[in-house]
């Protein structure tokens, strides 16, 4: 793995290989179509019982879109502190008001306690990730928000 900068998004995860791999290809004509993503996303939606599912460039961008296509200007998103500038600033991209739940100690994932005591009026939605291959509490984090009618993210 190359490194350009001490921030991982300034990193080059990729190496002179890759670029000769990727050349080589394209000369000998093995070189991708261009509908792999498509049929990557058919795949998935078929897989997932979906109608439809789309690939986003960067998890970033798939944060906005999920939240701005969610919530209305001005609500709360539920989220944990212990993430990533990038995606608390997806939240307030998209016109969400970022609201941090306590963490468990033993994970450090969010806390189902914490969500749905955070829940009322203004919260639009809920953001979830897991860390350090723990999954945080999803059967009761969406349990709370299919009941509260708050969409889970």
């Amino acid at each position: 793995m190359g490194f350009a900068g001490p921030l991982p998004r300034l990193r080059i995860y990729t190496t002179v290989g890759h670029y000769t791999r990727v050349v080589s290809e394209a000369l000998a004509g093995r070189a991708d179509k261009g509908d792999s993503i498509l049929r990557m996303e058919r795949s998935v939606a078929e897989r997932t019982g979906t109608k439809h599912a789309i690939a986003m460039p960067l998890a970033r961008v798939g944060i906005y879109l999920a939240i701005k296509t969610l919530i209305s200007p001005g609500q709360n998103v539920i989220l944990s502190p212990y993430t990533i500038a990038d995606v608390v600033n997806m939240v307030v991209s998209a016109g969400g008001n970022p609201v941090f739940a306590d963490i468990e100690q033993a994970t450090c994932n969010i806390s189902a306690d914490e969500v749905e005591r955070l829940i009322d009026d203004k919260t639009g939605a809920v953001l979830v990730t897991h860390f350090y291959g723990l999954a945080c509490d999803i059967e009761r984090i969406s349990e709370i928000c299919r009941r509260r009618g708050i969409p889970l993210v």
